[in-house]
């Protein structure tokens, strides 16, 4: 592959030049060039164009340049240096910038990036005052867990809430609880795992993941949880155990242990998982718990013993991190969906747009979900329902209910295999049970019959109602929307209102329609990615309603109809477009214009 630097000759002499300029000597390493790897060594003096301090002078550094320099940008580290912030306690790289790649300019030579930086991160490194660093703009947190090498693929899921709210002693190391650790079936070291349940030092339970996640991860050991009131200091696993191992022997502590190693499926071991918390940054110069788990494991290794080839089982370590799970964790980057956990919603017909739309209910934290059909999952179907051919033969509520079971555990899910309208089941009996402490009906049916019954249902019942269904072909779509106190029209006023004009009919492929081999019903043409405007668009909808009116809830859409058009006037795909309405008595309707006699 050809080098950076020989391809942009001319920018490779424009840094030359620019750091000659600068008076900033450098060497290349040859040993690295020889690899196509282009490292520079620095040396930064007094008569360097950078404002250094003294104190720091002579200053030595060494450059990385990436592979596709100069779309990204360099990495310069200094080895001699040790600042409380800003720079990596283990390799000495320093954060000149935010890790997002819109800080880099292409244009900028190194010596014009470590001229403007390197003042900067030499006077902000060394403040640890948390007054001043909330003052410093663009100052984020550096959580000192981030340094340490772990692998990457095998964190461990777990929520460390129980024991964050300890209170801390005056103990070098405390023995906090323990965990019950799961791990799956076919988990291999390196190995995902998660803490089901934690309890304290008197064996009472402190937190219990929801049951489906133990499907995934079957219980397998206990491990326990310790606190350390400083950081493991080596930022190397073996090094830190030893360290960790030594502090427990001065208070003569023994290290928890299982009773039995887990055996993997390989023939690996694992031995024991310990969880370590210790102080870290969370925001700028402000501290909180940190957590690391070390992951103890043996391994069959074959070796050659007086010219025999024996098999020894050797001892291994490595650092997995925290993955983080709970409540406070999941509604942090979806803060204004808080009032989901309270709510419900029932959902009638989960095909293409009621399948998708439960998944984002689920995923965004709404507290219950009763999913209503009478259909299977066929394999055909799957092109554009949310689940794939596992589920094939399944019926769709729960293929649904199995999925968010394992994988959104915080949402609870009934599943009800029901045809609204049925012969064979005692509708209004079954229907008082769905229905029964709903916040909201969602209908994505799309059969005008059970459209108009469960209409009529949510406003008897003083409810919510929204409705979503696609034209043939996917050309268009509708989201429709009926708030007792807040819309004026019905959902017959809604009907009068597309034939008359008042609001118009979604653009529809006549030819869009279609019945698959051995299937009784007829269907429609249409992609995933098409029906997908429709749901997000249906689900942005019921979170308005659920969340607005409470405090720093997502706001309302404040339309009642939404008209969805992907197609131009010629039937050719457009970007989608929306237009919106409010639903208004109709003066046709017989439901809002009955005369009192």
């Amino acid at each position: 592959m050809e080098t950076w630097y020989n391809k942009y000759p001319e920018r490779w002499a424009q840094e030359q030049q620019a750091l000659q300029e600068a008076h900033i000597n450098f060497q290349i390493n040859t040993a690295l060039e020889a690899k196509g790897i282009l490292q520079l060594k620095l040396a930064i003096s007094e008569q360097s164009k950078i404002t250094v301090p003294l104190k720091f002078l002579p200053l030595s550094l060494a450059v990385n340049f990436p592979t596709n320099y100069p779309y990204f940008r360099p990495e310069v580290y200094a080895p001699e240096l040790n600042l409380p912030r800003h720079q990596h306690v283990l390799h000495k790289n320093l954060c000149l910038l935010n890790r997002a790649t819109n800080n880099w300019l292409p244009e900028t030579t190194l010596a014009d990036f470590l001229i403007d930086q390197i003042p900067k991160v030499l006077a902000e490194g060394e403040i640890t005052d948390p007054h001043i660093l909330e003052s410093i703009q663009g100052e984020q947190a550096e959580p000192v867990s981030e340094y340490y090498r772990s692998v990457l693929n095998a964190s461990v899921t777990f929520n460390p809430e129980p024991f964050d709210s300890m209170p801390f002693g005056q103990m070098t190391v405390e023995l906090l609880g323990t965990m019950r650790v799961g791990i799956p079936p076919t988990g291999s070291v390196p190995t995902r795992m998660t803490v089901l349940e934690s309890f304290d030092i008197d064996q009472q339970l402190l937190d219990r993941l929801p049951e489906g996640v133990a499907e995934s991860f079957p219980p397998r050991l206990t491990g326990g949880v310790y606190r350390l009131n400083e950081r493991p200091p080596n930022v190397e696993v073996m090094k830190d155990f030893k360290w960790f191992l030594g502090l427990l022997d001065n208070q003569n502590e023994k290290l928890l242990k299982p009773k039995n190693p887990v055996v993997l499926k390989d023939g690996y071991k694992i031995e024991n998982v310990i969880a370590l918390t210790f102080p870290e940054e969370h925001l700028p110069g402000k501290q909180a718990s940190g957590w690391l788990f070390v992951i103890i494991y043996i391994m069959p290794v074959r070796k050659i013993i007086n010219k025999k080839i024996v098999s020894v089982n050797e001892k291994y370590y490595y650092y997995a991190k925290a993955n983080r799970i709970n409540n406070a964790e999941l509604s942090f980057r979806i803060s204004s969906l808080k009032p989901l956990v309270n709510k419900k919603v029932t959902v009638f017909g989960l095909g293409a747009l009621g399948g998708p739309s439960v998944l984002e209910f689920a995923r965004n934290g709404v507290k219950e979900l009763k999913i209503v059909d009478n259909d299977i999952v066929n394999a055909g179907t799957t092109v554009r329902w949310p689940l794939g051919v596992a589920y094939a033969g399944m019926y769709k509520a729960d293929a649904l209910k199995e999925h968010i079971y394992s994988n959104y555990p915080f949402t609870e899910v009934r599943p009800y295999v029901y045809k609204v309208g049925g012969e064979d089941t005692p509708d209004q009996q079954k229907l008082q049970e769905i229905l029964a402490d709903t916040s909201l009906i969602y209908d994505a049916t799309a059969e005008i019959g059970v459209n108009h019954f469960l209409s009529l249902e949510a406003q008897q019942r003083k409810i919510p109602y929204v409705c979503v269904y696609g034209t043939p072909g996917v050309w268009g779509g509708v989201c429709l929307r009926i708030v007792p106190g807040i819309t004026e029209g019905c959902w017959m006023c809604f009907q009068y209102s597309l034939v008359d004009g008042t609001i118009p009919v979604p653009p529809l492929n006549r030819d869009g329609d279609i019945q698959a081999a051995g299937c009784g019903d007829i269907s429609f043409m249409g992609a995933s990615f098409e029906l997908a405007n429709i749901v997000n668009s249906g689900v942005r909808q019921v979170v308005g309603i659920l969340c607005s009116g409470e405090g720093g809830g997502y706001h309302d859409l404040n339309a009642d109809v939404g008209i969805l058009s992907l197609v131009d006037d010629f039937g050719n795909p457009k970007f989608p477009s929306w237009l919106s309405y409010q639903l208004k008595k109709h003066p046709q309707c017989p439901y809002c214009n009955t005369k009192t006699k």
